[in-house]
């Protein structure tokens, strides 16, 4: 292919691209509304008819039952709570900043997006299991007030909290290993603690479980401030000095970790 034939082939294409049409999957009655709202932003057509936005997408409070159009990529915020929509199928695969579902009829995580920068958002649906969830999270993890029965699935590092409180959990079998700040698993069915991550950076909570045991609390939680109840052991079986006591006695920290993680690491050889 001489170099005229290849210019000529990619000014076709750039062309072919501009004119295809964005796939829409929404009620057909609402067709030329969604194709307005879509021509006001920033977009991208692809030639498979996924659409790619350079800024935010809120489809919040429009009374749809799914996402009206196949999304690629989105450099913001993707925004569709407070909706009726039941499946994810449409939501862009990478998000540049939080991804919010909240508030809707979702009973699975399987089409969400593979790589959130910021937080992702799916509290309040009808969600069973985080199978489908984002292999990557920039910041916090809320799957709070679903249905969920096991935490498989979840990524295996959160940087902000992970919150999965009020849910059906019997154990917490598939939690990630590590969480930068907060681990919230209040008010769920757990026994045991089991499962939980290896180091939590803030606090961990596990009020509201019939919890009999210390066995398998994180090796590392962050010490309690004496101007902030937030941070430490939260639970309304244990105190923090029990737990604090039951990881030096199983001799959880052995002197390799990090002193700069800023916990309470002293005496626990």
């Amino acid at each position: 292919m001489n170099k005229d034939h290849k210019l000529l082939e990619e000014a076709y294409q750039s062309i072919y691209e501009s004119v295809s049409e964005p796939l829409y999957v929404g009620p057909p009655k609402r067709k030329e509304e969604f194709l307005r709202w879509l021509n006001q932003l920033p977009r991208t057509i692809h030639p498979d008819g996924s659409v790619s936005v350079k800024g935010d997408v809120n489809l919040s409070d429009l009374k749809i039952n799914r996402i009206p159009f196949k999304f690629k990529n989105v450099t913001g915020k993707f925004v569709c709570v407070r909706n009726k929509i039941v499946s994810l199928e449409g939501a862009p695969e990478s998000v540049g900043d939080n991804f919010m579902c909240n508030h809707n009829e979702i009973n699975s995580l399987e089409g969400a997006p593979v790589k959130v920068e910021g937080s992702f958002y799916c509290s309040n649906n009808n969600i069973t299991s985080l199978e489908g969830a984002p292999k990557e999270v920039g910041e916090d993890f809320d799957c709070d007030g679903n249905n969920i029965v096991s935490l498989e699935g979840a990524p295996e590092i959160i940087k902000g909290n992970f919150m999965c409180y009020s849910n059906n959990l019997t154990s917490l079998k598939g939690a990630p290993k590590e969480v930068g700040e907060g681990f919230w698993c209040s008010n769920n069915n757990l026994t045991s603690l089991k499962g939980s991550p290896k180091i939590v950076g803030d606090s961990f909570h596990c009020d509201g479980n019939p919890i009999d045991s210390l066995e398998g609390a994180p090796e590392v939680i962050g010490e309690p401030v004496e101007y902030n109840n937030y941070y430490g052991f939260h639970s309304d079986r244990f105190s923090d000095e029990d737990y604090r006591s039951f990881a030096k006695k199983k001799k959880y920290v052995d002197g390799n970790l990090s002193k700069d993680l800023n916990l309470d690491l002293e005496d626990f050889s």
